[in-house]
């Protein structure tokens, strides 16, 4: 199997093709319902991104690990 096919960026194209020919049949077709879903599929993809951005600003984590239980080897 192809590994690109496996990427993330490779599905993410797809679904804007997708969303982009289900627009276009919408308008062609005259079907606001239709449309609406083109439209908010497409609006997703922005949204999704910006909120990948900044969902995790400024968390951290820090672990500390008592000396006691730490084992050689």
């Amino acid at each position: 199997m192809n590994p690109e096919i496996l990427t993330g960026r490779f599905w993410h194209d797809m679904w804007l093709v997708f969303f982009i020919l289900i627009l276009a049949a919408g308008i062609m077709m005259g079907q606001g319902l239709i449309i609406a879903f083109g439209a908010m599929g497409l609006a997703a993809g922005p949204v999704s991104w910006v909120w990948n951005r900044v969902s995790l600003d400024e968390v951290s984590y820090e672990r500390h690990v008592p000396t006691r239980r730490v084992f050689a080897g």
